[in-house]
């Protein structure tokens, strides 16, 4: 029976309108929700996994519907139109989505472009990936960026509801270690 109904989805065979917001839009707002509310790596990993199984079917399922449906060509061209869309932003998240999980197995993989000043343990160490100025910025909203005046040191200060947090940068080792070594004298006076 299984069988049947996954092969009725991907054929297009409960038209456009229920495979579209049934299976489409519902059961991706569900697994959205199931995602924001995960804690632990297992259960990040199986919703991940579950989520990307269903971004393959629900794309196959709804081209198929569109191809087959016999109303306004508007709403078939639409639905096309939404499933390009979803490809392309997960091809987009994809390098995140790949480092963050190599992150979560202790894999790390650091920025070229940027050195992490830890003001507390005066320390400079390679930035990762998915914690550069950029990729804060993209997943954070209301994170304040400010460069000093001779652009050596990149802060970003974020407040909001999701995250509390500032982050010291520079482009590289040398600036960072200057820095760092200011901070020092600074705290032994």
């Amino acid at each position: 029976k299984t069988k049947a109904i996954l092969s009725k989805l991907l054929s297009g065979g409960f038209g456009l309108p229920v495979t579209f917001w049934f299976f489409g839009v519902l059961l991706a707002a569900v697994l959205n929700l199931l995602m924001k509310n995960t804690t632990a790596l297992w259960q990040l990993v199986g919703v991940t996994f579950i989520v990307i199984i269903h971004l393959v079917l629900i794309t196959i399922a709804v081209w198929n519907a569109a191809k087959a449906y016999r109303g306004s060509r508007i709403w078939s061209w639409g639905a096309k139109l939404v499933v390009i869309a979803g490809v392309a932003k997960w091809l987009w998240l994809l390098p995140d989505l790949i480092v963050s999980f190599l992150g979560a197995f202790g894999i790390h993989i650091h920025s070229n472009d940027y050195w992490d000043m830890n003001s507390v343990s005066l320390t400079c160490t390679p930035a990762l990936y998915q914690l550069t100025p950029e990729s804060i910025q993209r997943r954070y909203e209301g994170c304040i960026y400010t460069e000093s005046a001779n652009g050596e040191v990149i802060n970003i200060r974020c407040r909001a509801s999701d995250i509390n947090a500032e982050y010291f940068y520079t482009r590289n080792l040398a600036d960072c270690n200057k820095y760092i070594e200011k901070l020092r004298a600074a705290r032994n006076k």
